[in-house]
Parts: structure tokens; sequence; C-alpha cells
């Protein structure tokens, strides 16, 4: 979340949630999130930014 804490982010997130726009977007594209469903987790493939993502067991880099 970065910048907000937990309290912060769903207070944003419910604000979003109301909005009429983005309830129209997410019912247009709920097919598309579907889709995103059926690809396999790889992390090397996801992450874009910021640090990779971490095994909570090793905290060592998901694939490392």
């Amino acid at each position: 979340m970065g910048n907000m804490n937990r309290e912060e982010f769903f207070g944003f997130a419910r604000s979003m949630l109301q909005n009429p726009v983005f309830r129209e977007y997410w019912n247009a594209s709920r097919p598309h999130r579907a889709a995103l469903a059926s690809f396999p987790e790889d992390t090397d493939e996801w992450w874009v930014m910021g640090e990779p993502p971490v095994d909570n067991e090793t905290h060592q880099p998901a694939n490392g």
C-alpha cells in the first residue's frame, strides 16, 4: 500500500467502489478479470515495480 495505512486504503477503496463510473468499468471488465484466474501464478512474470514478492517462510525472494 506504500504511502497510506490500511484504514486509509479501505476508505479510499470504499469511495472508489461507490463511484458509478468505476462500477460500470468493474462490471464491463468482469470477463477479463475472470480470464486472468486461468493463468499460472509466476511471480517472476507479474511484478513490475518495487521489490519482488518475498516468501513468508524464508524471507527470500519468492523464486530465489
